[in-house]
């Protein structure tokens, strides 16, 4: 049986500008000489900054000071408490919040990011609250980059022209509680 297919639906399908690898995107990652990995972002509300990628760590983490532009900007909504662990062993009890969302490398969108909030002065860190979004990721070496799925576009009024942060110096890193 011979079957006809509308010059419309044709139409759309060549002008969609939905594919299937179209939301990913590859980004770079820069090293400090210490088989640590950073990418560029912006977390809207706050501003430009340096995320260490911490595939172990089970949530993304920003510092108390970023948390205090956020709540100022309503971007950050608190979700509960967890026992965070210090790359010394140490434990502490901090604050989750989900904050509006994250651009990294001003290539890939990640929103509504759960984030533990840690003390002044500490790295932000892209943990798994933030890649699981972005399943399924590759993590490469050579050239040093992040490959994303899942990612959605620049919001509009976010500056990509933006200057590079630091990468501030600290051993601090967040885990799961147990329960």
């Amino acid at each position: 049986m011979l079957r006809l297919v509308s010059p419309w639906f044709l139409v759309l399908l060549a002008t969609s500008p939905v594919y299937a690898d179209s939301s990913t995107q590859q980004v770079s990652l820069k090293t400090i000489g210490t088989n640590t990995y950073y990418v560029d972002g912006h977390i809207e509300g706050s501003g430009d900054s340096s995320f260490l990628v911490d595939t172990g760590s089970g949530y993304s983490t920003i510092s108390e000071s970023t948390l205090v532009q956020l709540k100022q900007n309503g971007n950050a909504v608190y979700v509960k408490k967890l026992e965070g662990v210090l790359a010394n062993g140490a434990t502490m009890i901090v604050p989750v919040y989900r904050i509006t969302s994250v651009v990294l490398a001003d290539k890939c969108v990640v929103r509504d990011v759960e984030v533990a909030v840690f003390p002044a002065g500490t790295r932000q860190i892209l943990g798994l609250s933030a890649l699981s979004k972005l399943m399924p990721f590759t993590f490469d070496l050579n050239p040093p980059s992040l490959t994303l799925s899942n990612c959605t576009g620049i919001p509009m009024g976010v500056d990509t022209a933006r200057k590079k942060p630091d990468i501030p110096n600290t051993g601090l890193a967040a885990v799961d509680s147990p329960a």
